[in-house]
C-alpha cells in the first residue's frame, strides 16, 4: 500500500502539478488585472484536478465502515472529528 501512495504521488508532482505550475507562472507574468489572475488560477486548479483524477465524487468518497449505524449524526460528527 505504501508504494501505492508513493507512486500516486510522485505521478501527481511531476506529472501533473509540476508542468501546470509552469504553465501558471506564464500565464501570471501576462496578468494585467485580478480578473485574469482569478481565471488563471481557477483553470490551473480544474487542470490539477482533472489530470490527477480527483473529479470523481463517487471515486473520492472513500468511508471506513461506521461501528454506530444507530447513532444520531451529532454524535457521528464528534466521534469523526476526534478520531
Amino acid at each position: 500500500m505504501l508504494a501505492f501512495v508513493q507512486q500516486i504521488l510522485a505521478f501527481v508532482t511531476f506529472e501533473v502539478l509540476e508542468p501546470n505550475w509552469r504553465n501558471l507562472e506564464v500565464k501570471l507574468a501576462k496578468v494585467t488585472t485580478v480578473d485574469q489572475l482569478l481565471r488563471d488560477h481557477s483553470d490551473f486548479l480544474d487542470t490539477c484536478l482533472k489530470e490527477s483524477m480527483l473529479t470523481s465524487a463517487r471515486l473520492l468518497s472513500v468511508r471506513p465502515p461506521n461501528p454506530f449505524r444507530s447513532s444520531p449524526p451529532g454524535v457521528l460528527m464528534y466521534t469523526y472529528t476526534v478520531a
